[in-house]
């Protein structure tokens, strides 16, 4: 036999094999994108066990701070250069709708999804459609040193704000010029935009009028402001804008206001820290009308315009990667959130010594879920906020100001899937 007809029945023989492979079986890098450091390794690690069942499928994951992210991803899904799949949250959603894949039915059961995760309509049902994942729920709480409120004979957080204030002012420490150099509360700084939307819902109000528009000048939006300024007038922790280095992880703080994600921080930066997590009080120490909001967080999404075999490729990879137990569980436990899945409340993954998770099961049936914010709706409030408390601005003032930008950034992106008002209290 010649060579020349060796060479050819190599061919011959190289070409049948291509043609007898299914279409599945080609090498595919599908590339992710994240935000957050601790999540994106957790998906790192599970990618890896997916590529040893799944050889033909590798997933590469891309790091982006939260800002670049948001700029990158849309301009990256308008010039078919976006990734196959990144994580997504639902507060971009007015920006983002059209460009993101629906998940497909032929691979997520919706009926049993609908079952198996709370509030999944209101959370991830658009029209019809899913398109993110339902990851958690995440709301806010009271983060206390343990070791600092025993030494002052205090067992926990008070119920009511005048009982938390009342220990704010006996854990509070200053120097002999009157500068604090430990906050009994800490939460004006960073964290009053969040807060302002807790005593709203406190106070039995909405956050949104029924027929559309940010609702500002609510007689509950009065109310909850001026629980801020009590909480300011209080002088137990530092005002927007003070030079103030002490932080919750190195004992600068007896009590500090955040949402859950700040447990992943602090077991980060000071894994010693005798600390605990305690529901937010409340006016009347009670549940009702509610005691804060809450947000569903989301999960993976896909661009719309990416190859329709990559997309099923990274559908299929998302099925796979929230039907493992302690994939959920740990994702959940690393960003302090009770997960959407009921059945996975009690995995022994999700047990701490912080209590986060028995205070998020005690707090969130009582919490609000909005819907997805639209993206200006914090800035507005936090710019108030600071003309109140920095620039000493009058509320009803600075308020109504910011009414009227508020109902102009909502003429550009208005609020959409709000469903703030089908919050019912068990």
């Amino acid at each position: 036999m010649t060579a020349r007809r060796v060479w050819l029945g190599v061919i011959v023989l190289a070409l049948s094999l291509a043609l007898a492979m299914p279409a599945g079986a080609q090498k595919m890098k599908l590339i992710h994108w994240d935000w957050y450091e601790p999540r994106a390794n957790l998906i790192k690690e599970f990618a890896a066990r997916y590529h040893e069942l799944n050889p033909d499928v590798e997933i590469e994951t891309t790091l982006i701070p939260w800002d670049e992210f948001w700029e990158k991803l849309p301009i990256a899904i308008s010039t078919g250069t976006a990734p196959d799949l990144h994580q997504f949250h639902n507060e971009k959603w007015g920006q983002f709708e059209g460009l993101l894949a629906p998940y497909p039915e032929k691979i997520f059961n919706f009926a049993e999804m609908r079952e198996d995760y709370i509030m999944f309509d209101q959370a991830v049902m658009f029209d019809g459609k899913m398109y993110f994942f339902p990851a958690g729920i995440m709301t806010s709480g009271i983060f206390y040193n343990a070791d600092i409120l025993a030494a002052a004979g205090i067992d926990r957080p008070g119920a009511t704000w005048a009982e938390l204030l009342q220990q704010a002012k006996q854990l509070a420490r200053f120097d002999q010029d009157g500068r604090l150099v430990r906050a009994g509360f800490d939460v004006l700084r960073f964290n009053k935009q969040y807060l302002y939307t807790d005593l709203v819902f406190q106070h039995g109000g909405f956050l949104f009028r029924e027929d559309g528009g940010a609702d500002l000048l609510s007689d509950e939006s009065r109310a909850a402001v001026d629980l801020l300024m009590t909480i300011a007038e209080a002088n137990v922790g530092p005002l927007p804008g003070d030079a103030f280095s002490g932080t919750f992880e190195s004992g600068g703080m007896a009590m500090t206001y955040s949402w859950t994600w700040y447990a992943g921080n602090v077991n980060i930066n000071a894994p010693e820290l005798n600390y605990k997590v305690a529901p937010i009080p409340t006016v009347t120490g009670g549940d009702l009308p509610a005691r804060a909001r809450n947000n569903y967080e989301a999960g993976l999404a896909v661009p719309y315009n990416i190859p329709e075999e990559r997309k099923e490729q990274a559908f299929r990879f998302i099925k796979w990667l929230y039907d493992q137990d302690d994939f959920y569980a740990m994702l959940n436990r690393e960003l302090g959130r009770i997960p959407g899945r009921m059945d996975i409340w009690n995995h022994p993954i999700l047990e701490d010594k912080s209590d986060v998770f028995r205070m998020l099961a005690v707090q969130v049936p009582y919490t609000v879920y909005p819907g997805p914010l639209p993206s200006w709706y914090f800035d507005v409030v936090n710019s108030a906020l600071d003309k109140v408390f920095i620039d000493h601005v009058d509320p009803a003032v600075a308020f109504e100001q910011a009414q009227v930008e508020a109902n102009a950034r909502w003429m550009e992106e208005p609020g959409v899937h709000l469903v703030e008002r089908q919050y019912r209290a068990p």
